[in-house]
């Protein structure tokens, strides 16, 4: 295939940071026959062009495969969605845009709109993010029954060859390195062929995430370790979770161990990451959930302590006071499983809505059996919920998630869970390991550490009751 073809096919493929499925398929059928390709749980992909060989240097050739364009955040009467930002999407240029949304039913075209800027002023004529919207011509019902919060969009533009052996397309950036890499990776192993030699490995990397904080290239970063090494690699959440194990750091040095603690903003890349081997452990997560992920993607990890417990906490909204509710208010809770429930528990400890009679940790909105208010659950990504509080009348947002952004339980909170609930009682946070790596050296010590006095006072003095260790 011609270079001017491999870019125009890898250019229109659409493939927003974090949502690059479409653009990896175009790019493993553009690196057939080049090498073995898999796809990484960071959603990047490998082709190994070049076995790489023990005692001799490896090439790696990275180029990241994903393109800047908005996320579905809020869906407003008439069917308007409110968006956020995947990458650095220039506000100036996107005006009038026209974009597709990836729902899950299908591509939804659409397009983006605000107030015209003749009857504005002022920076307003540079609207933010926050202040534009899509227009997908549906009505409410049709987009609440076909898009879902969190869904990606990309924008639409042709692939344009101009004079002079140019050419320019959305998605430049950067794509054409990639093509650049995989057409680089071909020369070099042709050249090594031709003339019998077989000096290094060589791997082409085309990497997610990019624009939303390189995530996709930590595959590059992933090495076994050795028997003896005293290195202790950790996913977690940013806090409280990374802010404790700094303090288990501490500890660890001590005993002549380092530990590297790598931050993820979801729930799901830090188990893969501890499932595949590239970290020898996690910790960011409750049972519940743990047991629900092992259930749905077949992975093999065991919590082996649990450290603290984070008050799931409401929030104010729009409404100060669950008193102020009013018929229809809507109410952010997180979708995930676990979560959910917990979420939905809560209200009902505070009168809001009533569950089905014993449903317990397995509660859903359809086992709401009362709703005086009439209230509308609205289901989104836990990271999410904080940033949109002023779309909704309140929110329940998880403790680590309200540290971030800037709330405490202990002291922000309309409503917390009673420590003596079900729930606070099977929310604990813990360390999780693969299944097999229970009592290794590395796990021991890392145990220890976390569940040391020091780490323990640490979590007292620091988060004034929105965090509470249990060991």
């Amino acid at each position: 295939m011609q270079t001017i073809e491999m870019l125009k096919s890898l250019c229109q493929a659409n493939g927003v940071s974090g949502a690059e499925e479409n653009a990896l398929a175009v790019a493993e059928q553009l690196c057939e026959g080049l090498g073995a390709c898999h796809r990484t749980v960071h959603k990047s992909l490998v082709c190994q062009v070049m076995p790489p060989q023990q005692g001799r240097p490896h090439l790696l050739l990275d180029a990241h495969i994903d393109e800047i364009g908005l996320v579905v955040t809020y869906i407003e009467e008439g069917g308007f969605l409110r968006v956020g930002q995947a990458g650095g999407v220039d506000r100036r240029l996107v005006m009038g845009s026209p974009v597709v949304v990836h729902a899950k039913s299908g591509d939804i075209p659409g397009v983006v709109g605000s107030v015209p800027p003749h009857i504005q002023s002022g920076e307003k004529k540079n609207p933010q993010i926050d202040e534009i919207w899509i227009d997908t011509g549906l009505d409410e019902k049709e987009v609440r029954e076909q898009i879902d919060l969190g869904d990606s969009i990309s924008f639409v533009g042709p692939f344009t060859q101009l004079l002079g052996g140019l050419v320019s397309s959305k998605a430049f950036d950067d794509r054409c390195c990639c093509v650049a890499v995989i057409q680089a990776a071909q020369l070099i192993r042709d050249y090594w062929r031709e003339n019998h030699l077989e000096p290094m490995g060589l791997t082409v990397l085309l990497s997610s995430q990019e624009e939303t904080g390189g995530l996709g290239a930590l595959t590059a970063c992933g090495s076994k370790k050795d028997s003896g090494d005293k290195t202790i690699t950790v996913a977690a959440s940013p806090t409280p979770h990374a802010e404790i194990l700094k303090v288990a750091g501490d500890v660890l040095a001590k005993d002549g161990w380092e530990l590297k603690v790598t931050e993820y903003a979801d729930y799901v890349v830090p188990n893969n990451v501890v499932e595949d081997g590239e970290c020898d452990a996690n910790y960011f997560q409750h049972q519940p959930y743990l047991d629900t992920f092992n259930a749905e993607n077949g992975t093999h990890l065991v919590s082996i302590a649990a450290i603290h417990y984070e008050p799931f906490g409401i929030y104010a909204g729009t409404k100060s006071a669950i008193a102020d509710l009013a018929d229809g208010d809507k109410i952010a809770i997180p979708n995930d499983g676990s979560n959910r429930a917990r979420a939905l528990l809560l209200l009902e400890a505070n009168g809001i809505i009533t569950l089905k009679e014993g449903v317990g940790m397995e509660a859903t909105a359809l086992d709401i059996v009362e709703n005086p208010k009439n209230v509308e659950i609205v289901e989104m990504e836990a990271a999410q919920i904080a940033g949109v509080r002023d779309s909704v009348a309140l929110a329940v947002i998880n403790g680590n998630y309200a540290l971030n952004a800037g709330l405490n339980a202990g002291t922000d909170a309309i409503a917390t869970e009673d420590p003596n609930s079900v729930s606070a009682q099977t929310y604990a946070n813990v360390l999780v390991v693969k299944e097999g790596n229970e009592n290794t050296e590395k796990t021991q010590a890392l145990l220890k550490a976390l569940t040391s006095q020091e780490v323990k006072d640490y979590i007292n003095e620091t988060y004034s009751g929105a965090v509470v260790p249990i060991f």
